[in-house]
């Protein structure tokens, strides 16, 4: 019998939960080999979003509902209720019976009767009783407020009170919630903007101009992206504008030789290729050789000539690359914070500690990084995080112990409506619609 739309929303759930697996690359995976409708399969990707997304909230709404903690709940249990509870909180077009009645049928097929009791004593209850739901309230606990509003872990929250303000988190929390559209960056080597638009507007894809960037459309209507002719034969590339932005700032010229550190899959690659007109060298350095994989097949489809795929511990490279080169791009690993917009489990998978792991890790790779910049040679260094240790403290540090370096002004590189009071430029979703991203410059002078 093939699955229905709420069991693989489920086995999805579970899966994330259980194995720690990435929701953006399992849910595509899973919807690929399943038999289901279309009407089915968008059900299902709202389901699994939206109940990896609204987590914190969903849990505190059962809180209140259940005789039994959280925690004592089997995991499976507490999804099936997450699943239910999530359409009768936040969807409306499915009746409440229907919604019970589904969840019920997932408890009876994988638990006893009184399993299935319990799902639907709680579920009917919650729907009963939606107006009697008690939130926490703004001027009591601001923390606890935004956390549970906005679906947010607690510690997250604080963080950015600290470093942002709290309307900044609120308004930042807020937009995290809003899934964003789909970004692609039209190849210029192949096509121009206008001429991508009119093709996939044939195929029914509806785009329109990016933010910033006159190579970036805006996906406003149409699916399924890499299916299509277009796709294979390298006219666009999947990719966001934030990180568009990335391989602007750093200003690649014709000829130039470009360390592209830490390169995999090959979004900025490729673009920094097409800016530069096939002509130059770039060497695509990634730790992992199923990556670089991945960046060779998008070289190949892109028709990108002059990237150099090299396997190599990004904080070990004098043993693999011995040449000074003009520009360096480090696109370093982080906590991923400016992309929870679009994805909806990451929110949970993050902590402090990682955070700072993560800093001391970036600086390790900066100091690799900059010992390959020639004298009046630029280095740019991105993340896409919001987190003060990995962005602008990882820069004041690096700069301390590198007096060669001075704190390149980025601006002359921004388009005027991104211009930053700062030398630097960090991107919120909620300011600017994109993934959050930090972009800063450094110079050698000696």
């Amino acid at each position: 019998m093939p699955i229905t739309a709420r069991e693989l929303t489920l086995n999805i759930i579970m899966e994330v939960h259980q194995n720690k697996s990435y929701v953006n690359f399992l849910l595509p995976e899973k919807l690929e080999k399943s038999q289901l409708s279309k009407l089915d399969r968008a059900l299902t990707t709202e389901l699994v979003c939206g109940v990896l997304r609204m987590e914190g909230t969903i849990d505190w709404i059962l809180s209140q509902f259940s005789s039994r903690k959280i925690d004592k709940i089997l995991p499976e249990v507490l999804d099936i209720l997450r699943i239910g509870i999530y359409q009768l909180i936040y969807l409306n077009k499915i009746p409440p019976h229907a919604v019970i009645d589904e969840s019920v049928k997932l408890a009876k097929k994988n638990f006893h009767q009184g399993v299935a009791n319990f799902v639907n004593g709680i579920l009917r209850t919650i729907n009963r009783e939606k107006n009697k739901i008690v939130y926490p309230r703004k001027e009591d606990n601001l923390i606890d407020y935004i956390s549970v509003k906005y679906s947010h872990p607690k510690w997250l929250v604080q963080k950015w009170i600290s470093e942002l303000g709290p309307e900044e988190t609120e308004d930042l929390c807020k937009a995290n919630n809003v899934r964003p559209k789909l970004k692609l960056r039209t190849n210029l080597i192949k096509i121009t903007p206008d001429k991508l638009a009119n093709l996939l507007k044939k195929r029914g894809i509806i785009t329109t101009s990016g933010s910033f960037l006159d190579e970036c459309l805006m996906v406003v209507e149409g699916f399924n992206l890499a299916s299509l002719r277009e796709f294979k034969e390298g006219f666009f590339f999947i990719q966001g504008e934030s990180s568009m932005l990335v391989s602007r700032i750093v200003n690649p010229k014709a000829g130039d030789t470009i360390l592209d550190i830490c390169a995999a899959p090959g979004g900025k690659t490729t673009h920094l290729a097409e800016i530069m007109k096939n002509q130059g060298q770039i060497i695509a350095v990634d730790l992992h050789r199923n990556r670089l994989k991945l960046l060779e097949d998008s070289c190949k489809r892109m028709g990108i000539k002059i990237a150099v795929p090299v396997q190599a511990d990004a904080t070990k490279l004098g043993e693999t690359i011995n040449k000074p080169v003009d520009k360096v791009l480090l696109d370093a690993p982080c906590s991923g914070l400016g992309t929870l917009a679009k994805r909806p489990d990451a929110r949970w998978q993050k902590s402090l500690r990682q955070i700072k792991e993560l800093a001391v890790l970036q600086q390790k790779l900066l100091k690799s990084a900059s010992s390959f910049v020639k004298c009046g040679g630029s280095l740019v260094y991105s993340v896409c995080t919001i987190s003060k240790e990995e962005t602008i403290d990882t820069i004041n540090f690096f700069l301390h112990e590198h007096p060669e370096f001075k704190l390149e002004d980025i601006n002359s590189q921004l388009p005027l409506s991104l211009k930053s009071k700062n030398k630097w430029l960090q991107l919120l979703p909620n300011e600017h619609q994109t993934d959050g991203m930090f972009i800063a410059g450094l110079i050698r002078t000696e």
